[in-house]
């Protein structure tokens, strides 16, 4: 059972409907990273476990089979390019690439190319991209993409 590791920040909109979500279909641990730094500096909190599962707090876990789908999987994103850090990250793979302090969110938009190149992880679900989303949602006053399945879904906010 893998621990969860979710970034958000302080005050986020988002994290209780995660949080809700991810408690309703497993009672697995989940550490919150809200230090702030973006998606790169949040995931060094993880680097305390051999493997974890990262997600933003934008995300929602629809279903418990979600679960069963992340746990038989090894180190891999879970959505096609760009994967927005979500994944299932091996430590030992992950610590040198990531930057010791708080990045700026263009930095991290770099990092998250270069991230995906250097690991060369696999994604479980490549169809789940930008051109895929399910919808567009205005919420927590943005515009989001939906990007998702039957299983978990996402709002992004950055993707013009």
């Amino acid at each position: 059972m893998l621990p969860v590791l979710v970034g958000s920040h302080p005050e986020s909109p988002w994290i209780e409907d995660c949080l809700k979500s991810i408690r309703t279909t497993t009672d697995r641990p989940i550490t919150v990273h809200t230090i702030g730094g973006h998606e790169p500096f949040a995931l060094r909190t993880g680097l305390q476990w051999g493997r974890f599962l990262f997600l933003q707090d934008s995300c929602r876990i629809l279903d418990a089979a979600f679960w069963e789908v992340v746990d038989s999987s090894g180190p891999s994103f879970l959505f096609g390019r760009p994967a927005m850090f979500l994944g299932i990250y091996d430590s030992q793979h992950l610590r040198p690439l990531l930057p010791t302090e708080p990045v700026d969110k263009e930095t991290s938009i770099r990092l998250e190319v270069e991230l995906a190149d250097s690991l060369g992880y696999p994604s479980i679900w490549p169809d789940v991209l930008d051109r895929t989303a399910l919808r567009r949602e205005h919420r927590n006053g943005r515009d989001n993409l939906v990007l998702g399945n039957e299983l978990i879904e996402k709002h992004k906010g950055t993707w013009r």
